[in-house]
């Protein structure tokens, strides 16, 4: 074998190998867009009701839990028009379809956790609500995935 035959067999190995290296990528690839957030959190709206200082506000809340995970959240809390961090905070939680929230859903409720906690931090002022939930899939080769969605502007009204 002449030293052009032996390098052009060592190519088309290496070519090979590039073509299995770029298969396997482009299916983690794919396998890793078709499992999207959605497929188990879908988070559609976030609502904060206008209130009054030291009361905490009322919200409506869309959502849905596709299926059973294991994740976190957190609700950040900005003063507008700024955006200063008035209060933050989260827990880890266990998401089942099916599970309820609350008939009257507040926002101490939805923000537990903050510090400070947020119905005592909201001063009269305009104000929104970032409310994020990462999801740790139990699924192989899956990094965690993030819903994340900001609520409406609401005031908060001094104390008459």
């Amino acid at each position: 074998m002449t030293t052009t035959e032996v390098a052009r067999e060592a190519l088309k190995r290496e070519r090979s190998v590039w073509g299995v290296a770029a298969a396997i990528f482009c299916a983690y690839l794919a396998w890793d867009w078709y499992w999207s957030a959605d497929q188990w959190y879908v988070l559609d709206r976030v609502y904060v009701a206008d209130t009054v200082e030291g009361v905490p506000a009322k919200m409506a809340v869309d959502r849905t839990i596709e299926r059973e995970f294991s994740g976190a959240y957190t609700v950040t809390v900005r003063a507008l028009p700024k955006f200063t961090v008035v209060c933050s905070g989260g827990s880890n939680v266990v998401y089942r379809p099916g599970s309820a929230l609350p008939g009257s859903l507040t926002f101490d409720w939805w923000s537990y956790g903050a510090v400070p906690e947020c119905t005592n931090a909201l001063k009269p002022g305009k104000y929104e609500a970032l409310t994020c939930v990462t999801i740790h899939p139990d699924i192989m080769l899956l990094g965690n995935r993030k819903v994340c969605r900001t609520s409406n502007v609401f005031t908060v009204a001094a104390r008459t």
